[in-house]
């Protein structure tokens, strides 16, 4: 009797370790958020969608985009961050001029950006501060006024993210 007993409290506890393992086992990617405030309303990221950054390299030029799908409601808001590198640091229109940029496009409107190349009035401004990098994340804030390719008309847009890197997230 007192070896089922022994063999039961083995049985429990060897269960207990293994679903309390189980739990991080199927990924060491941190999870992604963002916030945006758009037009007066704010914008989350879904639970079923990833904020992401994805390097590009175009004629010897590095740069990178942050962004995804923010919903309020039904409205959904796509969302990109644009600067040169991923190190801890500070851009603004004025020091890092189109190196950098925002782009907002809603659902169901124009899309806005701070990169209006073609324009002939450029009322854009922004700050985008990278404020921690890791070999799986970066994380930062922005504030802009964006300007529409459409009309010129401008909107104040200000958020927040930690976007994993997109290979991780394809475990590539």
């Amino acid at each position: 009797m007192k070896m089922i007993k022994n063999l039961s409290f083995i049985a429990a506890f060897a269960a207990l370790l293994i679903i309390t393992s189980c739990g991080s086992d199927d990924s060491d990617t941190p999870e992604s958020s963002a916030s945006v405030t758009f037009d007066g309303k704010v914008y989350q990221k879904p639970s079923d969608n990833e904020i992401a950054y994805i390097e590009f390299s175009v004629n010897d030029e590095t740069s990178f985009s942050i962004g995804g799908d923010v919903v309020n409601g039904t409205d959904t808001l796509n969302f990109t961050v644009r600067v040169p590198n991923l190190n801890v640091a500070t851009y603004t229109k004025s020091s890092n001029g189109d190196e950098a940029s925002i782009s907002i496009s809603p659902s169901n409107g124009s899309t806005y950006t701070t990169d209006v190349f073609g324009s002939e009035t450029d009322n854009s401004d922004y700050e985008i501060r990278i404020t921690e990098v890791t070999d799986k994340t970066v994380s930062g804030t922005f504030t802009a006024t964006v300007q529409s390719f459409n009309d010129e008309a401008t909107k104040e847009v200000s958020g927040e993210f930690v976007a994993i890197d997109f290979a991780s997230f394809f475990d590539f």
